[in-house]
């Protein structure tokens, strides 16, 4: 039995993930056993190597999963759990200084939560442009920050992936990652939210969530993270994340089967649609770069929330 474990899915991000196993190598000896998980998910690139060459650095066990898909990844890693607390991470979120100590003090110290998240800062690999640093454009969403956020309980949507911790009791309650969504290797336009949505079943059976503001880890933002094409994407894959949300809470619904309603909004819908797409893309037309970069996202989500919302509606049609 360990105090921790560290659980982590790795698709051919072999330099990132050198880079974070660093961290890991950085932080010493805590005190305390711990093991650390990482599932390589069907790398093509130097993964496999650049595991081999920390397995005498780290209490590191790598396994494999041959079938494209970070949950399913993760999913794989649950059974070779050996400790009661667990970290849950990203092949690109270097650990800061004291980081599982932390995470083991936040456990103890809030001994009724359930599923945690942890403080994230964004960790640039290139000059940000100094408006970007200053206002930090939806860099939640982007980037995954969570600072100055105190101890105690917190919503599903505020927990991100990059570092977060659950009771390994969590698990075998049942609650693990849903397959369906995130990032797999295959599709660029997935739908985001799967910690979201593990966090909600953890929720839907009573369980507590909560944040610790020690741990901390800086997530790697790559060159091409901070590019437009990048942003419309990120967005246009929160607005189908968010759809898929909305229809499994019922706040999307099949269209009615009476043929009259169904013909006018067949008709009107899309008419109503691509006026709102017009004027939503008229606010980009403007020159001050932060009015800019929040129109161009709300552009974005919307056309992805508005794709969600119609391959939602199909899908309720085919179970009908």
């Amino acid at each position: 039995m360990t105090e921790i474990s560290v659980l982590l899915a790795s698709f051919n991000g072999g330099d990132l993930l050198r880079r974070t196993l660093e961290g890991y190598v950085a932080l010493g000896d805590p005190g305390f056993d711990w093991q650390i998980i990482v599932v390589d998910n069907a790398s093509t690139d130097d993964t496999q190597a650049v595991l081999d060459t920390f397995k005498d650095k780290l209490p590191l066990l790598a396994l494999y999963e041959p079938q494209a898909g970070k949950n399913r990844a993760l999913n794989k890693g649950i059974p070779a759990l050996t400790s009661d607390y667990v970290i849950l991470s990203d092949n690109d979120s270097i650990p800061h200084s004291g980081f599982l100590n932390h995470w083991v003090d936040a456990f103890k110290a809030q001994p009724e939560t359930d599923v945690f998240g942890g403080s994230i800062t964004p960790l640039f690999d290139i000059e940000m442009p100094d408006w970007m640093l200053k206002h930090k454009p939806r860099f939640i969403e982007l980037y995954a920050l969570r600072e100055n956020i105190p101890d105690g309980p917190i919503g599903a949507d505020y927990i991100f992936g990059p570092n977060m911790a659950v009771r390994r009791s969590v698990f075998t309650k049942g609650v693990i990652f849903d397959e369906g969504v995130g990032p797999n290797g295959t599709i660029s336009n997935y739908a985001m939210g799967s910690e979201t949505a593990f966090c909600r079943h953890a929720a839907d059976k009573n369980m507590t969530l909560g944040f610790a503001k020690m741990p901390t880890v800086s997530h790697i933002v790559r060159p091409n993270q901070i590019t437009q094409e990048f942003r419309n994407k990120r967005a246009f894959r929160l607005g189908l994340g968010t759809a898929r949300k909305h229809a499994i809470e019922g706040e999307i619904g099949p269209v009615s089967k009476n043929p009259l309603i169904k013909g006018l909004k067949a008709v009107g819908e899309p008419v109503l649609r691509y006026f709102k797409d017009l004027k939503m893309q008229s606010k980009t037309w403007v020159s001050d770069p932060l009015s800019k970069s929040e129109a161009i996202w709300n552009l974005h989500f919307f056309r992805g929330y508005q794709q969600g919302k119609k391959l939602s509606r199909q899908s309720l049609e085919t179970q009908d």
